[in-house]
Order: structure tokens, then sequence, then C-alpha cells
């Protein structure tokens, strides 16, 4: 796009498949690019621009990407989510602060969560196998009440009930689950993201 018939023509060509109105088309003159890459590219970028000729229907100037409200958006959900971790992060902390932690998982998990929280020997584990693993876990959280916190690795397991044996969460214990990312398992959760935009 060196030339001044370079620019002319590709001038036209936006204003002549409707990508820009003639009046509303403002060349700056100031623009940096690596024409290398670009040139590297070209075949590319006219593919996208015929693209969006032959699917105008797609409206391409509406879509959040072009659209700076919805990057603005986009932008403070993002910066909401990075705050609320990095106040979770400082709860998590407070929480942890002088205590031991201690685990309650399937058997058949034990393994993984040994690697993923890189769990001690010192570090307890309860073994959620039937009906009076529930008990157990009770019973173990009120033998070490403030000196251990509990993270249940049991998908599905009921949290409201160690609530309603009087333990607080976020104190006493946490889903484990709420710790794992993709990398582990646990899918995105990108509503926060999807509902920003």
């Amino acid at each position: 796009m060196g030339s001044s018939k370079q620019r002319l023509d590709f001038y036209l060509f936006l204003c002549r498949e409707g990508f820009v109105k003639h009046e509303d088309y403002l060349n700056s003159g100031v623009l940096m690019m690596n024409l290398n890459v670009l040139r590297a590219e070209e075949e590319k970028i006219w593919a996208s621009f015929d693209f969006a000729r032959e699917h105008q229907q797609l409206n391409f100037s509406k879509t959040p990407w072009f659209n700076g409200e919805a990057i603005g958006r986009l932008y403070a959900g993002v910066q909401q989510m990075n705050v609320g971790l990095k106040n979770s992060m400082i709860q998590i902390s407070a929480a942890v602060s002088g205590k031991t932690r201690a685990f309650f998982t399937i058997p058949v998990n034990v393994d993984a969560i040994k690697n993923i929280f890189l769990i001690r020997d010192d570090e307890e584990i309860l073994l959620a196998e039937n009906q009076s693993s529930l008990q157990k876990l009770i019973d173990a959280m009120n033998a070490s009440r403030g000196k251990k916190i509990f993270f249940i690795m049991a998908q599905g397991f009921p949290l409201s009930l160690l609530s309603k044996a009087g333990f607080v969460f976020g104190k006493d214990f946490f889903n484990g689950y709420d710790f794992l990312s993709a990398a582990q398992g646990m899918p995105l959760n990108s509503y926060p993201l999807l509902h920003a935009m």
C-alpha cells in the first residue's frame, strides 16, 4: 500500500464496496505497519474483504469487535473479574493463615489431587467412600476447628450440610473444585465475559 495509486485504489475499494461512506473516510496520514508481514498475508487480507462483501448480511461493522462501547464493556468485565480474583486471593490467604490444609475426596481422585495441590505428607486426606464418610468428615472438622481448613473435592457434595453443622465456607472449608482451571479439566466459566458484552 505504499504508492499513492495503491492508496487511492484502496480508498475507492472501501467506498465502492460500502465499508465506509465517502464523507466518513478520513486518512490521518500516519500509520506504521510492517509491510513485509502485510505483503506476505495479502491474499488472506483480500480474501477477508471478499468474504465481508459477499456476506454483507452479517453487518461486520456492528460486531462487538468493531464496537468501541462493547470493547469497553468487555474490558470492564475483565477488570471486574481481575478485581474479584485478587480479592479472593486475599480472602484465601487470610483463611489459610496459620492452618494446615486437609482434603476430602473420592478414592479414585487421590493421586490427581495430591499432584494438583502439592499435598504434603503431614496434610490429611479423608476419603468419601460411603454414607459414614460425611460423619467422619464432620468429626475431623470438629476435632481440628481453627487448625485446619478442608478442601472438599467430591463432585456434587452438599456443602450446605457442612454449613448446617456449624462450619463456615471460606473459613473452615472450601469447594476445592473452585481452585481448578481448564488445565485440570474444569471448564472456564465465561458467563462474566459474555455478560459484560
